[in-house]
């Protein structure tokens, strides 16, 4: 008589003597990343997405699979512009994102601004111009991270050349991801 409730996978492991629920057998590496780091998966009743998940690992300093080489080259980032890189991931999981005229997304809209006055006056930052959902002029965003700005925790460059050098390097890493 055939089992129709079972899958022809399941009815090898059965007559093998392999009980699928035996630890270490038939779990999948995302298994045992849902296990290791207590997270439901998102097909469970009240589970985060898998986006929610992957943003949770990766505060928690662990790097999922398909990050692994985005990891290594933001290592090439200062700590300012992996700033950039998180607003755009916390952004992106968070559920955030935004999206232009033509339909592309967006998730920091890196705008560069001139600072007028403090420790970096004449100097360029790069800040994001995506903030509570919709983007904002420079002018703006100058004056929303101005405070942040002055103490160091967003990129400062000596020109806009730079700025924008950098900032398409970060833009590329962050298109990595997708």
């Amino acid at each position: 008589m055939i089992d129709l409730l079972k899958t022809p996978h399941q009815k090898l492991l059965e007559e093998a003597g392999i009980n699928p629920d035996t630890p270490g057998m038939l779990k999948t590496p995302k298994q045992f990343l849902f296990e290791e780091s207590g997270m439901l998966p998102k097909f469970a009743e009240g589970g985060p997405t898998t986006r929610q998940m992957e943003a949770e690992l990766m505060v928690n300093g662990r790097t999922p699979p398909k990050f692994a080489s985005i990891a290594e080259i933001m290592a090439n980032l200062t700590p300012q512009e992996q700033k950039i890189a998180h607003h755009h991931f916390n952004t992106m999981f968070g559920g955030t994102t935004g999206h232009d005229e033509q339909g592309r997304p967006i998730t920091v809209y890196s705008t560069g601004v001139q600072m007028d006055a403090g420790p970096y006056k004449d100097k360029f930052a790069l800040v994001p111009g995506y903030v509570d959902q919709q983007v904002i002029d420079p002018d703006t965003a100058r004056d929303y991270w101005r405070t942040e700005i002055n103490k160091g925790m967003w990129p400062i460059y000596n020109s806009g050349k730079e700025l924008n050098d950098r900032a398409q390097y970060i833009h590329g890493i962050m298109d990595q991801q997708n």
